[in-house]
């Protein structure tokens, strides 16, 4: 209820008592009046609690201050004795003002779906009007379901404890703890308890969205209540008593002028205190998450058309498309840069608007599941389609071994044919890289050249491949031939197709609305101490 210090004055002492009203007005006997003390009344203690509450209304937080003389030091110095037939002094009404970003940022982690709530050691009235004033609840709405003092809320945890010791045996009082054997109706029957505590507990957190007069048991029991339910927990706290519930939630989040031990047990610690970095972090780890999906969508859908084009053409009695050293060579040029660029993409439009990720969702989704099949089957169809049009071309016969033909003529005309394949995957993939930046959205709604590092990587790559399979020496080191400009015009007409399909299939899935996940849910709700994610 409050803390106390004890004073010397003029060989007495005195001990001076601060702290919640309601718990210091009620152990208050006397109050201080004019300069005289007088017996306090419960006329008077209504009062002075109706001043609180009319202070608090005003999102002022409230302290009442107490004193008590004493001849000397008394040898028991607990609360219990020293904060008793105090004499009232008044009230101490402070106000620590919202930091202006926390209402914009509060709206905004509230449009991404993520559920915000307050718990808070302040009085009732106080952490309501706060509440209201930052919006985390609406002014004049009926808030007596949503705000709510954590005496309730403790009294359940406490039993919860009770009855989960009781089940694993573990009877304790204040002496002992000794083990018990239980049987298996009694063990049900406390079962069915428990889940009904749980029950009454999490009806309560789903409703509420500040927790006034929260001591630190009440946070671990909001928590385990929340992740009973399936969300995904962030806790944020800075005193050693927040260490036990920082470390009980899914991400705990310490502030940098927090104490050393909040630090050690939280997953992360936030350098400037402010709310508005919690929200702008997941916002960065919502386009990272889809950076990754990206990286891992624009990989797989390549190298599994290249392995097919390989496995197909040598079912079908052809030689390899692709040398050992192309294969190599594609891997660095098409598989590595581009795709360390897209993992540097910027995020995209309206990764804010949607709702959270069930945490059951794969990596691969089913319109990444999709993309990939479809692209696939392209491209696999391309490259067979310009080797053996090349093979046609140079050697005379579809699978390249013309028996008319010498060794060496079916040799160069394969390499040839080769190298067309070869060109034609780096071109095709290199396009690709521009289109497979978003998943949903249009290339040309983002801006084709927004992504700086896409077009270093495309350069690049461009570059190395010409020079590779032109620059004497080269060529032959990699199996690569001088085309002529009918093989060129084929090449760079297929080249486009793939990236024209991406583009098609995503308007597909905007149209359709095939895999969209549901926009978020306004709450309008916020919280200072804790965040949850909403599956």
């Amino acid at each position: 209820g409050g803390a106390f210090s004890m004073i010397s004055a003029d060989s007495k002492f005195i001990a001076i008592t601060k702290g919640a009203p309601n718990r210091v007005i009620e152990r208050c006997s006397h109050a201080l009046v004019d300069g005289d003390v007088v017996v306090m009344t419960d006329e008077a203690k209504k009062q002075a609690i109706g001043q609180v509450n009319r202070l608090s209304s005003q999102a002022l937080r409230v302290l009442a201050v107490g004193i008590r003389g004493y001849e000397q030091l008394l040898e028991d110095m607990s609360f219990e004795v020293v904060e008793r037939d105090l004499i009232f002094l008044g009230l101490n009404a402070s106000m620590d003002p919202e930091r202006p970003e926390v209402i914009p940022a509060i709206a905004r982690a509230s449009h991404a779906g993520v559920d915000t709530v307050m718990i808070t050691g302040d009085y009732l009235a106080t952490a309501k009007a706060i509440a209201e004033n930052i919006g985390l609840l609406v002014k004049g709405a009926d808030n007596s379901k949503r705000v709510i003092d954590c005496k309730e809320l403790r009294s359940l945890g406490a039993n919860i404890t009770k009855v989960s010791e009781m089940m694993e045996g573990k009877l304790k009082n204040t002496r002992e703890e000794r083990v018990t054997t239980i049987s298996t109706f009694e063990k049900k029957r406390l079962q069915d308890q428990l889940q009904k505590l749980y029950a009454h507990v999490d009806e309560i957190t789903a409703r509420t969205k500040v927790y006034a007069r929260a001591e630190p048991f009440d946070k671990i029991t909001i928590v385990e209540s929340y992740k009973r339910q399936g969300h995904v927990v962030c806790m944020t706290g800075e005193g050693v008593n927040d260490a036990a519930a920082l470390q009980g939630a899914n991400i705990g989040v310490a502030m940098g002028s927090g104490t050393e031990v909040a630090k050690g047990a939280a997953d992360m610690v936030l350098l400037d205190d402010s709310f508005a970095t919690i929200v702008a972090a997941i916002e960065e780890g919502r386009k990272i998450y889809s950076n990754i999906t990206k990286f891992v969508f624009f990989l797989l859908s390549t190298n599994v058309a290249e392995v097919l084009v390989i496995l197909i053409a040598m079912l079908a009695g052809m030689q390899s498309p692709l040398s050992p050293i192309q294969i190599l060579w594609l891997n660095l040029c098409t598989d590595g840069a581009p795709a360390v660029a897209l993992a540097l993409e910027h995020a995209e439009p309206g990764i804010m608007d949607e709702g959270p990720r069930p945490l059951s969702e794969p990596v691969l989704d089913k319109v990444q599941l999709t993309g990939i099949a479809i692209q696939t089957i392209v491209q696999t169809s391309l490259c067979l389609y310009i080797y053996e049009q090349g093979l046609l071309w140079h050697t005379g016969v579809w699978n390249g071994q013309n028996p008319d033909n010498t060794d060496k003529e079916n040799t160069d005309g394969i390499r040839k044919a080769q190298t067309m394949v070869i060109y034609l995957i780096v071109f095709l993939e290199l396009l690709r890289a521009y289109t497979s930046r978003a998943l949903r959205t249009s290339l040309f709604s983002m801006g084709v050249f927004s992504n700086k590092n896409v077009q270093y990587a495309v350069l690049f790559s461009i570059i190395f491949t010409l020079l590779v399979g032109n620059v004497p020496g080269l060529k032959e080191a990699f199996d690569m031939r001088s085309l002529e400009v009918r093989e060129w015009g084929l090449v760079l007409g297929l080249t486009p197709i793939c990236a024209i399909v991406d583009e098609l299939t995503k308007c597909v899935y905007r149209t359709s609305g095939f895999g969209q996940r549901p926009k978020a849910v306004n709450m309008n709700v916020g919280y200072v101490p804790m965040l949850r994610e909403t599956a």
